[in-house]
């Protein structure tokens, strides 16, 4: 079916239900039909239609940004009503296989299901999810239930809208950091990208470790007690340390395979001090936009991995490189990123240590890094050695391995219910992967057995030598050459785009400013210029997705002032002013950060390519 490849599993599930017998069909008085099951009428019999456009013009707003959350499929009014009132994402969550198989042979949805922006889903894992990958802003989201499922999904609406309200937190804080960090990342991009030609991707690694355990160290203050433990069983597991462990691990001497650097700020300090016979033993996991001073120290060797977040960045590279790469999801913690990892190389038991998720004791991390409270109550890491990068934390609580309730942040609130969704959603997808917590003392994650690092000291056979790397990435001189030379030729094209971009803007904005004049039919014209130029624009978004990525939040903040605008029925002067600023304001974006980046970028490459060119005795 045209939705099949959108819906395989979900489809394979409802193929494999039984059909059900016990669904009544009656004709409504508007000359349609509704179906009574488990006792209730799942549409109104007075007139369906009617119902459901009741519903959508009284919970939802119109927009190709809006994500429409539908509880309930029913017999697809409420879809069909839906699709057909906005142009924006819709997820419809129907949990009952039984009835979904029984609509999917009795009603024509092929068109609105194979269009590409309706997911079907029927749990709640995955609606969360879908939600995570579509939702850029906190007042993005309708939700429409239909009324006969307020009684027909009176279990599980509450902890649906809980997980709803605990993703608009997460996205919320997601937003303020895209807000803070968004062009810091795009700067790191273009200083990183000479590094490219030399790095392996992380594709090389997938599968590479097959039925062997992993264990992720993470640097809470569960690692001290653990060292002893982790000492013994670091040849039978491959060990992935995030960046800010490796200072307490060189302490004791033990070098993990993999350390995983994703940060935008701090990587410099975490760093900093660490012996350069010590780095040079250790392959670096790393993100195209983490900062560049993970891309200049002298490590063993760097691995470069894409990220499911910042998508239109992955996909641009992938673009240049040639050929889809691997992705990792983030969800904002390095350590989410070495749990992926560990799964995409073929780990099937997954410990976690040092992953604490709370401050035990009124400690932060391990080795004694406390922390104290500032005027705000907010939380502050007290650093003595000036190693440490970390801004103050927005205080919250999380539950204690125990039941009990312990200080921790708000963010550490949301890396909690990320593990706890990944291992729900291996869980429901049949995984045999076990999973393990060994940081004792933390935060309680549910679908992790609590066992200290202790328990599994001799419990799996050695197969690394003492002191030797789990694997050491190999590339040849002609594959270094020829992506270099992909590289070069991405750059040339974007600066192409940059530049092709600049002119449509400019020619935009003196479209608008030639209409705009005094008196009503001024105001008439420099309306329709105003439209013509907001369809140019939008249009540019949607054919150049990294371009657009980057202005992402000149056009967000645009497109909400202009709704407003739209909603209130009457075109008003801010429209002119709000476009002509996200105007004036991308073409700086592009022309003086942008294109500048690309020529350092390409600058750099080009001297790095001539020094490797010279004779020995001169590059000596």
């Amino acid at each position: 079916t045209a939705h099949s490849a959108i819906h395989p599993h979900l489809l394979k599930k409802v193929s494999e239900t039984a059909p059900i017998e016990d669904i009544e069909l009656f004709s409504t008085d508007d000359g349609h039909y509704t179906i009574k099951y488990r006792g209730v009428l799942v549409h109104d019999p007075a007139g369906p239609l009617q119902e459901a456009r009741d519903i959508v013009r009284q919970h939802s707003r119109s927009g190709l940004d809006r994500v429409h959350i539908l509880f309930g499929l029913g017999l697809g009014y409420l879809l069909d009503e839906m699709y057909r009132f906005s142009e924006g994402k819709i997820i419809v969550y129907e949990p009952d296989a039984a009835l979904l198989r029984f609509v999917l042979e009795n009603v024509d949805l092929s068109e609105i299901l194979g269009s590409g922006r309706v997911c079907l889903t029927g749990a709640d894992y995955q609606m969360t999810f879908m939600m995570r990958e579509k939702v850029y802003k906190n007042d993005q989201i309708d939700v429409l239930p239909l009324k006969s499922y307020a009684y027909l999904l009176a279990d599980e609406i509450p902890n649906l809208m809980g997980k709803i309200v605990g993703l608009f937190e997460d996205r919320l804080r997601d937003i303020q950091t895209s807000r803070y960090y968004h062009f810091r990342w795009f700067e790191a991009l273009f200083k990183n990208y000479p590094h490219f030609a030399d790095v392996t991707m992380f594709d090389e690694l997938v599968g590479r470790f097959e039925g062997k355990p992993a264990l992720i160290i993470a640097s809470g203050p569960s690692l001290d007690a653990a060292l002893p433990a982790l000492r013994e069983t670091a040849d039978s597991m491959v060990l992935i340390a995030v960046g800010g462990a490796l200072r307490r691990l060189s302490q004791e001497g033990i070098v993990p395979d993999f350390a995983v650097f994703y940060d935008a700020i701090g990587m410099k300090e975490q760093l900093q001090g660490l012996p350069a016979e010590y780095l040079k033993k250790i392959t670096m996991l790393v993100w195209p936009v983490a900062q560049d001073s993970c891309y200049e120290a002298l490590v063993g060797a760097r691995v470069l991995f894409m990220a499911k977040n910042a998508k239109q960045i992955s996909n641009w590279l992938d673009s240049v490189l040639g050929g889809e790469h691997y992705r990792l999801e983030g969800g904002g913690s390095v350590s989410l990123v070495a749990f992926q990892a560990a799964l995409a190389m073929g780990c099937n038991q997954i410990i976690l240590v040092g992953q604490d998720l709370a401050y035990t004791n009124n400690q932060a991390y391990a080795g004694g890094v406390g922390i104290t409270q500032d005027e705000n109550g907010r939380i502050v890491v007290v650093d003595p050695s000036n190693n440490l990068y970390v801004e103050p934390a927005r205080q919250a609580e999380v539950m204690g391995q125990n039941g009990e309730m312990m200080l921790s942040s708000a963010a550490y609130q949301g890396f909690v219910r990320h593990f706890q969704d990944l291992a729900l959603d291996l869980a429901k997808g049949g995984s045999e992967v076990k999973l393990y917590n060994a940081s004792i003392g933390g935060a309680h994650v549910e679908g992790y057995a609590l066992k200290p690092l202790s328990e599994f000291v001799g419990r799996f056979e050695a197969w690394k030598a003492p002191g030797q790397p789990a694997w050491k990435p190999e590339s040849s001189a002609q594959e270094l050459a020829e992506r270099r030379q992909k590289l070069e030729n991405g750059l040339i094209e974007l600066r192409a785009r940059a530049e092709k971009a600049h002119r449509l803007f400019e020619e935009m904005r003196q479209g608008l400013l030639e209409h705009a004049t005094s008196g009503q039919t001024g105001l008439s014209l420099l309306h329709m210029a105003v439209e013509s130029a907001v369809t140019r624009f939008f249009a540019f978004v949607k054919d150049d997705n990294f371009l657009s990525y980057m202005l992402l939040h000149e056009a967000l903040e645009f497109s909400e002032k202009y709704q407003a605008g739209g909603e209130s029925g009457e075109f008003i002067a801010s429209d002119f002013e709000a476009l002509d600023l996200m105007l004036t304001n991308s073409m700086s974006h592009l022309w003086e950060k942008l294109i500048p980046w690309v020529d350092e970028a390409r600058k750099q490459m080009l001297l790095d390519q001539s020094q490797t060119e010279l004779p020995a005795s001169v590059s000596a």
